[in-house]
């Protein structure tokens, strides 16, 4: 991690850990997760490789617009598109390669990938 990057994580996670100071607990009930789709399709691996490889600054590179959304910051176009090719690459539904389907019977339930719908 490029101290930029560091710099930037830290930057988020002292005040966080400021008000936790260890004091994590449970309590008894249900929460609904989104997946992200299977770990090795997630390539966190390759994307810090990446990122090091185009000197990602996250205090230069992106900013926050007028509603409260990341954009880019920087001109930086072969990063922009390795960003954009990383998210649609991840396969965050799950889609498999072939658009294998997992469906059995009337409790098929679609599968959705990029630019690609698996019944």
């Amino acid at each position: 991690m490029s101290a930029q990057r560091a710099r930037h994580y830290l930057a988020w996670a002292k005040p966080y850990f400021d008000s936790v100071r260890g004091r994590v607990g449970h309590i008894p009930g249900r929460i609904f997760h989104l997946w992200h789709g299977d770990l090795r399709d997630r390539q966190y691996g390759e994307r810090n490789r990446r990122l090091a490889e185009f000197d990602f600054d996250p205090f230069a590179d992106i900013a926050i617009d007028s509603s409260g959304c990341w954009r880019w910051n920087s001109d930086k176009e072969e990063l922009h598109e390795f960003v954009r090719r990383y998210f649609e690459s991840r396969n965050e539904d799950g889609v498999a390669a072939g658009c294998q389907s997992t469906s059995h019977g009337q409790d098929a339930v679609p599968t959705i990938g990029i630019n690609t719908i698996c019944i």
